[in-house]
């Protein structure tokens, strides 16, 4: 999303699209800014800080609610990511003792 953004310019961001949503139900509201939330977070803003400038903008959340979102909302990422080893991938991995074995379904374009 906005990654590459100075941090004032992330908060800027953030506080224009907080206006831009202000007639928008609070749940559409704190999905659509939980993105922006997470790179400010990863800039170095506090859970506290942040809080205050959802406050300020009008979607009021105590440090600890505004923490809890933030994990759920990471923890769901987490579970939409497809990851290596998964059948979701199309690789199977096999552990055997100290060994583990990965195997992958043959293609269908493989000439049999």
């Amino acid at each position: 999303m906005q990654q590459n953004l100075s941090p004032a310019t992330q908060i800027e961001v953030l506080r224009k699209a907080m206006v831009e949503l202000q007639d928008v139900p609070r749940r559409v509201q704190v999905r659509t800014l939980l993105p922006m939330i997470e790179v400010a977070i990863r800039q170095g803003f506090g859970i506290a800080y942040l809080a205050q400038i959802l406050g300020e903008g009008g979607i009021p959340f105590k440090p600890s609610s505004l923490k809890q979102a933030v994990y759920l909302w990471r923890k769901k990422q987490g579970a939409n990511k497809v990851r290596p080893g998964s059948i979701a991938a199309g690789e199977l991995t096999f552990q055997a003792g100290e060994k583990s074995v990965s195997v992958r379904p043959i293609p269908s374009s493989f000439p049999t």
